[in-house]
């Protein structure tokens, strides 16, 4: 272009920087991140309306109309439906008149280079927004989540999604024939987990105490559930446990390495307690895990 004649960007004009900062955080909460952020953590991943942003601004001309860019940012999809932003995707009809802008303010649709692509929001949105991409970066787990999630999607469409359930219904199968006899059945019911404590026992009165530094099981806003206990009536009984639905448990008998005897308050050395686990290895079952439809449940041995 000649000399000043040369065109500008939207971005250089104009940026909706307080929606998007008060957008942008709502996708680290909850079930709303994207799929992509749930694939692998990446520690400096931006946030997809940030990207699309910054990837459109560039692209498009500084007279470009602001309400039809907010509404491709998707800001009032959020507003309307509140979703989260992200969620909005642009009509391939309307991609192809972005294109055609493209083509308009550059001559032809430009390629995005991001070589250091990261957990890939930009480029993961300027393909999304209709343009020729190339990312990529030095951290090899990073290279493989843009493979993932770029590459092979873009590559093979929507075959890549019944080859890659395919193959997780292998590994699934597989792992459940190699581990389900690890975990049989619990009074007919699905086992998620077991809940195990060391032994160690008293060396003032032998009585042998699992070690557990708190009795909570489940400690949320409303559901709070905790494993309770009764006394020993004499050294030679076992403890006898109850899952109780409550918020105060009893306190916990292990903290940093020392033990105290449940039975007569004694204190336990961490010396004593590594002696006995390293010769004797003793444990208590104290909690099946239940898988449930609406969560996790808690029954005793």
């Amino acid at each position: 272009m000649a000399e000043g004649n040369e065109k500008r960007t939207l971005i250089e004009t104009f940026l909706p920087v307080e929606e998007i900062s008060e957008e942008a955080p709502k996708q680290k909460l909850g079930y709303g991140k994207p799929r992509t952020f749930e694939m692998h953590y990446w520690w400096t991943r931006n946030p997809l309306i940030a990207a699309r942003a910054a990837v459109l601004g560039a692209l498009l001309p500084s007279d470009f109309d602001i309400k039809e860019f907010k509404r491709l940012l998707g800001l009032e999809f959020s507003r309307t439906t509140g979703k989260r932003a992200h969620y909005y995707d642009i009509s391939d009809e309307r991609i192809e008149q972005l294109q055609e802008i493209y083509n308009e303010t550059w001559e032809k649709v430009p390629i995005i280079l991001d070589p250091f692509a990261g957990g890939g929001s930009i480029p993961f949105e300027s393909l999304r927004l209709g343009v020729n991409t190339i990312a990529n970066d030095y951290n090899p787990v990073s290279y493989l989540i843009l493979k993932a999630t770029l590459d092979y999607p873009s590559k093979y469409g929507e075959v890549f999604i019944s080859d890659v359930e395919n193959a997780l219904n292998w590994v699934l199968t597989e792992t459940k024939n190699e581990l389900e006899r690890f975990y049989p059945k619990h009074d007919g019911k699905d086992v998620a987990a077991y809940l195990w404590a060391w032994n160690v026992q008293c060396q003032e009165c032998g009585f042998e105490n699992p070690l557990v530094g708190r009795w909570w099981l489940c400690r949320k806003e409303k559901k709070k559930i905790f494993l309770n206990y009764k006394k020993p009536v004499s050294n030679e009984e076992s403890l006898k446990l109850s899952i109780v639905d409550g918020d105060s448990p009893p306190e916990g008998n292990c903290t940093e390495g020392k033990g105290r005897c449940i039975n007569c308050g004694a204190l336990i050395s961490n010396e004593v307690i590594k002696k006995q686990i390293a010769n004797q290895q003793k444990e208590s079952l104290l909690t099946v895990i239940i898988k449930e439809r609406t969560g996790k449940g808690y029954e005793l041995p």
